[in-house]
């Protein structure tokens, strides 16, 4: 009995590496191609540094990784040249994916699209056509086109893109880089950045969901990132829901787009920024809205740029607006700004931007002073950050001790596990200044990105005398009084974890 379970064991040992080969391109094969063709769910292809002259297509190979051993700086898959890009015969996308199938470490390029999903003179995704699925992972895609998504065009599935960068592709309708046309897209520490293309939307998300964490969107000249129904029959498909979280965009700009949008027209289409730097982007054409329909920013950093309108419809909460010019406008309007810094923005001829309608607990430069909202000094630590200059990476948006924006938010805008742009939680009180705003169970937060949190040590003594904040006596039990301040004392005891 023992010796046959050994041998067993010896057998799904065998059996295991069987299932999951290790196959080396030139070594066993010469092609990318060959390789791919010759292995089974759960094989690693691993290819040789050098220069590919081929298609690759992994939308059959479900379980199957291909990695390169030297990376995307010295590995690259090259389409092969075509003599007549217009026959739909000719040409495809460099490398199409399924999932399961993963491709690592690989320069794509020269890819001018596939024509079999849209008919003849109609290509997507030239460098990556994403048929179900799939994942990239440490590549750099460039130097591909098509009609819509030149650097990648998910049709289908769910989709990772991580560590990865698209460069430098052009689209002659939308998305020179990524299109997501139906499927579940969730990019982590990606650059989408270089397109000359002045079409609208380095990224655009035509169906369903895709959330960018960590990513780059720089220098675009057709704009950043879009949620839009309108390029594409998506008759059957949801409206896209699209998130955009610790990500920067600079440099962005053209005839339609400045940097991130969800244009009327759109259906139900959302896009929602959290912890955003949105600075220097440049859209001034006539009809260009930075923001519009059903944009939400939330704790964003929005500085030095440059647009012919602004936020129709959108929503703007704890987030700071400021030095931004509009060529075209003079005022803000429509949907709903709260617990936002809002100042030195100018319109036409250097005037001063003026916010409508009613944006609550707010700090307005020249705007009301009703509903919460005040118009003062915010006291910025150093909003242009160790760099000196506005509207890059390192924008800082925290305010100082003493700042008219402390605990003077609508408390009650927050969730109890929101956090800020540098992901502190809301709402902690500063005893030493009075509470102007709303208050949640004794809570207040301040307005702005960035919730201020005192220097002072924090130290609970809980005696007879009652505890003390900061060293303020009067908090907490017993005082002979049982309220919200003891919940909002201990609450803030467990935030900042004091034992």
């Amino acid at each position: 009995m023992a010796r046959a379970a050994v041998i067993a064991i010896f057998l799904m040992g065998l059996m295991t590496r069987a299932a999951a080969a290790v196959i080396s391109v030139p070594g066993d094969f010469p092609t990318i191609q060959e390789a791919i063709d010759a292995a089974s769910s759960g094989d690693e292809i691993v290819v040789a540094p050098g220069v590919y002259t081929e298609l690759v297509d992994l939308s059959s190979s479900s379980g199957v990784t291909l990695r390169s051993s030297g990376g995307a700086a010295v590995t690259t898959i090259e389409a092969p040249a075509v003599a007549n890009p217009a026959d739909p015969a000719q040409g495809d996308s460099t490398v199409r994916l399924r999932s399961g199938a993963t491709i690592e470490g690989f320069t794509i390029t020269g890819g001018i699209g596939a024509t079999d999903f849209s008919g003849a003179n109609s290509r997507y995704g030239g460098g990556v056509l994403f048929v179900s699925g799939g994942t990239v992972r440490g590549c750099v895609v460039e130097g591909n086109s098509a009609a819509l998504g030149g650097g990648a065009f998910v049709l289908n599935g769910s989709v990772l893109i991580e560590d990865s960068e698209f460069s430098g592709n052009t689209a002659a309708v939308e998305a020179s880089q990524l299109a997501s046309f139906n499927g579940a897209v969730s990019a982590l520490r990606s650059t989408f950045s270089g397109s000359a293309s002045p079409i609208r939307g380095a990224v655009v998300v035509i169906g369903r969901t895709a959330s960018f964490d960590a990513c780059v969107f720089e220098s675009n000249a057709g704009g950043a990132l879009f949620a839009d129904t309108t390029v594409f029959p998506t008759s059957g498909v949801p409206a896209p829901s699209v998130s955009a979280v610790g990500c920067f965009f600079t440099g962005n700009g053209g005839d339609v787009l400045a940097a991130i949008d969800a244009p009327a027209g759109s259906g139900q289409a959302e896009l929602t920024a959290t912890r955003c730097v949105i600075g220097q982007n440049n859209g001034t054409s006539i009809g260009n809205t930075f923001f519009s329909g059903a944009v939400t920013l939330s704790h964003c950093v929005v500085t030095a740029n440059i647009t012919s309108a602004f936020c129709n419809g959108c929503e703007i909460r704890a987030s700071v607006i400021v030095e931004n010019e509009l060529t075209n406008e003079t005022q803000v309007s429509g949907g709903s700004i709260s617990n936002t810094i809002f100042r030195g923005n100018t319109g036409v001829g250097g005037a001063p931007v003026q916010v409508l309608g009613f944006p609550l607990y707010s700090n307005i430069e020249g705007g009301t002073t009703d509903f919460g909202s005040i118009d003062a000094d915010p006291m910025f630590t150093s909003l242009e950050g160790p760099d000196g200059v506005l509207g890059t990476s390192d924008d800082d948006p925290s305010i100082d001790a003493g700042s008219p924006c402390i605990d003077a938010a609508d408390t009650l805008d927050f969730s109890p596990v929101e956090v800020d742009y540098f992901g502190t939680v809301r709402a902690i009180n500063d005893p030493l200044v009075p509470n102007t705003g709303t208050a949640a169970f004794g809570l207040h937060a301040d307005i702005g990105a960035v919730e201020f949190v005192p220097a002072s040590t924090l130290s609970a003594d809980v005696t007879t005398t009652g505890a003390t904040l900061f060293g303020q006596p009067g908090f907490g039990v017993p005082d002979g009084v049982v309220d919200l301040d003891d919940l909002g004392f201990y609450l803030n005891l467990w935030l900042l974890g004091v034992p």
